[in-house]
């Protein structure tokens, strides 16, 4: 429920694609790689802190209803 939050997520197709993406790999390495307790919350909080250079880097369409 945290990811969608719109405040702090993207606003482009591409960008939440690849939120997503970042989201989901960080939460398997932190799980996996290093078996952090609450991954998809730390994984959310990290890349969290690069969304306005998503937002810059990615320019394209806005999503309607945003």
């Amino acid at each position: 429920f945290l990811a969608c939050e719109p405040t702090r997520s993207p606003t482009t197709l591409r960008g939440q694609a690849l939120f997503g993406a970042m989201i989901g790999g960080l939460t398997v390495a932190l799980r996996v790689g290093l078996g952090v307790a609450g991954a998809g919350y730390w994984a959310l909080l990290m890349v969290n802190t690069i969304v306005p250079a998503l937002g810059r880097a990615r320019r394209g369409r806005a999503v309607v209803g945003r």
